[in-house]
């Protein structure tokens, strides 16, 4: 398997690389942390998130189809 200098490595990153980490089974908290930690970023995030609004984000260029003949 992984080496023991591969998991400290992993844990040295996490603690100085990274304010907060999360996962998909916790979004809700994760939501919550980022909400708590970065107010100025991520006020009303919670909220946002668990009121089901599909977030969706303008693409930065035209989409062109082209056909095939």
């Amino acid at each position: 398997m992984g080496s023991q200098w591969a998991l400290e490595m992993a844990k040295y990153n996490l603690a100085h690389n990274y304010l907060v980490v999360g996962t998909t089974d916790q979004i809700e908290e994760f939501v919550a942390v980022l909400e708590a930690s970065l107010p100025r970023f991520f006020a009303g995030a919670l909220e946002f998130f668990l009121s089901g609004i599909p977030l969706t984000l303008p693409l930065p260029y035209k989409l062109v189809t082209i056909g095939v003949r």
